[in-house]
């Protein structure tokens, strides 16, 4: 990638509202099956609910193949400070987990997405026309996912994006690799962690 298109997406990515953005060559980005298996065990509340969710994307091995075409990423962080993890140790409803995420953390995890989104679009601006973005958790851009009434038509195409562990990519590991830090259950500040392919 050119420096200069390299620096102004960084440059954009702070402008809206990343509070960290970090070049990573794609060779550092794991992919690792058994990230995907923590969609199903324990099952995770988006499984089977969103289009951006297994069983709707790409499986892993698929996507490791399409990560080998890439040649570098921009990881983006967003951080919401002062928002405790949900404790998922904890035997909670799931009415209880819907009203914690929207209060605690829907707003940080939109704005990850708007962030991510935006940079894919500067990214195809500028020529890269096979960037691909992808967001941490699930998608945010409804209320309800049409595939929860039998659907199967996105009703935002072109602004939803994959879970990264849907796809199997290690969030904890990746972020090590480029060194930047990620915590789980953390009780002060919240890292919403995102991903941009650049070819």
């Amino acid at each position: 990638m050119d420096q200069d298109d390299l620096e102004l997406l960084l440059k954009i990515g702070r402008e809206i509202g990343a509070d960290v953005i970090k070049p990573i060559e794609a060779k550092d980005i794991v992919v690792d099956e058994r990230v995907r298996l923590k969609c199903e065990v324990p099952l995770c509340y988006g499984y089977n609910r969103y289009l951006t969710c297994p069983p709707y994307v790409m499986g892993v091995e698929e996507f490791r193949k399409t990560l080998k075409r890439y040649r570098m990423g921009l990881l983006v962080q967003v951080i919401a400070k002062g928002v405790d993890s949900l404790d998922k140790d904890k035997e909670i409803s799931k009415e209880l987990i819907e009203s914690l995420e929207e209060d605690l953390h829907s707003y940080w995890m939109k704005k990850l997405h708007e962030v991510v989104d935006r940079l894919e679009k500067e990214a195809f601006k500028l020529g890269y026309y096979l960037a691909a973005g992808f967001i941490g958790g699930h998608c945010q851009l409804c209320k309800k996912c049409v595939v929860e009434s039998g659907g199967m038509i996105c009703r935002f195409p072109f602004k939803a994006r994959p879970s990264m562990e849907a796809l199997g990519i290690d969030i904890m590991k990746t972020c090590e690799n480029a060194g930047l830090p990620v915590k789980l259950s953390s009780e002060e500040d919240v890292r919403w962690t995102g991903l941009l392919l650049l070819e």
